[in-house]
């Protein structure tokens, strides 16, 4: 091999690698369904009362639970999490746009909730910014 195909050449070994270097975990092949149900999870509608008020409609928190029930996020960043599914603070209008239960600080926070019952989805991150956990709470 001459210096010209040798693409290790003109790295340094003591290089460090940090994460932006790193190679991003690949993002699961969704199915047919699977895409159906991120486009539903986001549904609102509005609420009863009269109100001008929205909140998840009972289809949107079902199917927010089958996402985060048949989609693994292990590994992924927080980046491709939001890409996958949708910023959880921009892509609703429902008034129940903030966590129910506590979170940490830096966790991820999906809420579907329709005012009666719901489901909160908490992602935690490690140390590299990638997913560990996924912790789903129901909401009653």
């Amino acid at each position: 091999m001459n210096a010209e195909e040798d693409p290790l050449k003109n790295q340094s070994p003591t290089t460090p690698k940090d994460a932006a270097s790193e190679v991003q975990p690949a993002v699961p092949k969704l199915t047919e369904a699977q895409r159906a149900d991120i486009k539903l999870m986001w549904e609102t509608v509005q609420m009863q009362g009269g109100s001008k008020r929205k909140a998840s409609s009972d289809r949107a928190q079902e199917a927010a639970h089958r996402v985060f029930s048949s989609i693994s996020l292990t590994g992924l960043t927080r980046v491709q999490v939001i890409s996958l599914l949708g910023d959880p603070e921009k892509a609703s209008d429902s008034l129940y746009n903030f966590p129910f239960y506590p979170a940490p600080k830096g966790e991820l926070v999906y809420r579907f909730d329709t005012g009666s019952y719901g489901w909160q989805f908490n992602i935690s991150f490690d140390q590299r910014g990638r997913v560990i956990k996924v912790k789903s709470l129901g909401i009653e």
